[in-house]
């Protein structure tokens, strides 16, 4: 029986080693690099499959459930680490503390994804996945062809090679009712939530003091803040809500956030709920991903938004402007 647990070597000599290079040469520099450590750690012996353009997959687990599909969602966790041990990228908030890249504006946990065989993620991932079921357990280990190749991602340079270590945790055929499973567990534990439109739950949790019809086009500033379902805060306007969690940025205005009501820069469940609150009420509202950011989910800088993500804000409405007069 092959033994699945192996040290990495580290030969430097080994690894920087020059196979007839060419100057100037950043990519070919990395293939020497990469099919040195390769040999010096035996990796060949260890894979349980290498493809034919040069991915290494070694089955560290085995699943036993479903397996992606060009129409199937995947959860699953990762760590993305380079040949010498250097972490870039982590689902875990462990992993990224022990290895000092925790950061409080990252959200740690599983990614929620559609699979497509010719999706943006890298060719060596979406190869290893596909030869996964869920429950199973991965590392593969490939050269930057199969990676971020020139261009690098993020934290991750140019021409990197890179070991990926995959869970995959679940094949979700139907992703609504997916959402929907979180949605009922989380009204289960947190009481007081009334169906205020369709699909969207309200918790009043402060009086308001002067009542006002908030018609489209009026003016509302609010104060508020998002959250995910297990209340981790992916933004926010008040800025001692920001210092206590870690999140506080001096290059934001932590001010009024003021809008047209009905318009599109907000999300449509936050346009609903405050178009029924009145001045200086404060609310939680619980809103589905069909008024917020649907089946593409949201990327913008550290904060990331998955696919069919029901989120949680709340809201304070601390003055409303009549509709503009002309």
């Amino acid at each position: 029986m092959r033994g699945k647990e192996f040290l990495f070597l580290l030969i430097p000599f080994l690894l920087f080693i020059a196979c007839d290079r060419i100057e100037g040469d950043p990519s070919g520099d990395e293939l020497a690099r990469f099919n040195a450590w390769i040999d010096v750690n035996n990796i060949e012996a260890i894979a349980d499959t290498v493809t034919p353009d040069g991915l290494y997959y070694i089955n560290q687990h085995e699943g036993t459930g479903l397996a992606p599909t060009d129409s199937s969602y995947l959860i699953y966790s990762c760590t993305v680490r380079n040949l010498d041990d250097h972490l870039y990228v982590t689902t875990d908030s462990l992993t990224a503390d022990l290895y000092g890249i925790y950061s409080h504006s990252t959200h740690y946990v599983p990614v929620f994804s559609l699979y497509l065989s010719n999706s943006f993620y890298p060719v060596g991932l979406r190869e290893g996945l596909k030869m996964m079921k869920e429950g199973g357990k991965a590392r593969l280990i490939m050269s930057s062809n199969l990676a971020y190749g020139k261009s690098g991602s993020g934290p991750i340079p140019s021409y990197e090679s890179l070991i990926y270590d995959v869970e995959l945790i679940k094949v979700v055929t139907d992703p609504l009712a997916y959402e929907q499973t979180q949605i009922t567990e989380f009204l289960n534990n947190n009481p007081g939530f009334t169906l205020y439109h369709d699909s969207i739950y309200i918790r009043r949790d402060v009086e308001g003091i002067r009542d006002c019809i908030v018609a489209d086009d009026s003016m509302a500033l609010v104060y508020y803040t998002g959250r995910y379902l297990d209340n981790i805060i992916f933004d926010t306007n008040i800025k001692s809500v920001a210092i206590e969690n870690g999140i506080y940025s001096s290059s934001k205005s932590y001010s009024q956030l003021t809008f047209s009501v009905g318009s599109s820069s907000v999300v449509s469940g936050f346009n609903l709920a405050v178009k029924q609150m009145i001045e200086k009420e404060k609310i939680t509202v619980l809103i589905p991903s069909t008024y917020a950011y649907g089946k593409n989910g949201s990327k913008g800088g550290s904060t990331v938004i998955y696919p069919y993500t029901p989120l949680i804000f709340e809201i304070t409405l601390d003055r409303l402007d009549p509709k503009p007069k002309y």
